[in-house]
């Protein structure tokens, strides 16, 4: 599952990589993490969206609802009704340039990588968006990452990475016109691209710490600060 990821970028270099424009000023995120508002792009849409990533913090209590939400493995989008109807008609590009995974070295123990292209510029991952009225009254919206099987390049540290879209491919993936079968060929035929991956410190799996520090390469350490041998 892919519980993290980092838009780093400045708001100029987004604005620039994808044509469009934030509403208001943007904070980069050094650890994105689901129940956060972050950036994303629907269909026919010049401005760039602050969606919350799987659900809105107060209704995040309820993790078995909150996990589904968060994660679309790419051979369920049939299988589920709700990813079948948001594939039909709500599709986004979520804007990253890098996610982390947690690599399992022991029964407990977890070491926390970032991964990212090897050219290190941003990327856009598949994802599905969802609007709903909350308890306020107020209409929210809320996303979901597609995941796919990691390549062989990078399983030694993840089983899951989302679906990065190819640039030629993030118009076609919004096109209201696009079938479900074309979504997914449109999603199969991304393949993954080159990445680098690198150990980071275990402070990113404190949701409180979102600094630049994050970024920067690590000994491989787990969640309790102890050396991994195994790397």
């Amino acid at each position: 599952m892919i519980e993290r990821y980092t838009i780093a970028s400045s708001q100029q270099q987004i604005e620039e990589r994808f044509g469009v424009s934030f509403p208001d000023s943007f904070q980069p995120r050094f650890n994105a993490a689901p129940t956060q508002a972050l950036p994303i792009i629907t269909l026919g849409n010049a401005i760039i969206k602050q969606f919350y990533w799987g659900t809105e913090p107060h209704l995040s209590k309820n993790k078995r609802i909150a996990s589904k939400l968060i994660n679309a493995p790419v051979n369920q989008l049939t299988e589920k009704h709700f990813y079948k109807n948001a594939l039909k008609s709500r599709r986004c590009l979520v804007l990253a340039d890098g996610f982390y995974v947690w690599k399992s070295i022991s029964k407990k123990g977890q070491v926390p990588y970032r991964v990212a292209l090897e050219s290190k510029s941003l990327f856009a991952m598949a994802g599905l968006w969802e609007t709903y009225e909350n308890m306020e009254g107020a209409r929210l919206g809320t996303f979901a990452l597609i995941t796919q099987p990691a390549p062989v390049s990078i399983q030694k540290i993840t089983a899951d990475i989302p679906v990065i879209l190819d640039s030629s491919n993030e118009q076609t993936w919004l096109q209201s016109t696009l079938g479900i079968e074309e979504c997914l060929a449109l999603l199969n035929k991304s393949s993954p691209p080159n990445f680098t991956s690198y150990a980071v410190s275990p402070f990113v799996n404190n949701l409180a710490n979102d600094g630049a520090n994050l970024l920067t390469p690590a000994p491989p350490a787990d969640q309790f600060g102890n050396y991994s041998l195994f790397d």
